[in-house]
């Protein structure tokens, strides 16, 4: 899956699941890439956002960049 994304493959769904991949691997730095990159592409995605914030709160330890993520959702989904 990695080629395919490494060579522009616009997909969310795989970004996250790549993203969570790394995340098994305690590789947080590609980890927080590839959800971030999930949501670029999509970012009204609901599954993507609760992946991208349970990263940030529990495996990146990085409570303001999950609230942070809550705050723009609710913001675009009053």
């Amino acid at each position: 899956a990695t080629g395919w994304l490494d060579r522009g493959w616009v997909d969310a769904r795989a970004w996250r699941i790549l993203g969570r991949v790394h995340e098994m691997r305690d590789d947080l730095t590609r980890a927080e890439a590839a959800y971030r990159q999930a949501l670029a592409i999509e970012p009204d995605d609901f599954e993507t956002l609760r992946d991208a914030v349970s990263f940030f709160w529990q495996g990146a330890g990085n409570p303001a960049a999950a609230a942070g993520l809550l705050r723009d959702w609710n913001s675009r989904h009053p």
